[in-house]
């Protein structure tokens, strides 16, 4: 007798890996993409939105390779990437992106 196909089996395993931080992998024609589960976060402050966006950049790009590698590192390459700006004062942006490495989508 056939087994009724049942998307818990098939979710259930995904929803474990991804709360342990596991990472993920897409396949795609040119070769596999892998990312990490969760993101990181990095913040900048400066005199101008254009300085703190470009330095909260560079800091979130610091803070995956002293986490993962320099391999990870490729903005342009990263899930979700946003960025969140405000002014108190002075420019404050936050960079938030899941890394990823492998061929650029």
């Amino acid at each position: 007798m056939l087994q009724s196909f049942s998307a818990n089996r098939v979710l259930r395993p995904v929803a474990i890996a991804l709360a342990l931080g596991a990472t993920l992998v897409f396949a795609g024609s040119a070769g596999a993409v892998v990312c990490k589960a969760t993101a990181t976060v990095a913040f900048a402050r400066a005199a101008s939105q254009a300085g703190a966006l470009s330095d909260s950049k560079s800091a979130w790009r610091a803070a995956v390779i002293s986490r993962y590698g320099v391999a990870w590192s490729i903005w342009k390459a990263a899930a979700g990437q946003s960025q969140v700006c405000s002014r108190p004062s002075d420019w404050i942006c936050y960079a938030s992106a899941r890394p990823c490495r492998g061929s650029l989508p």
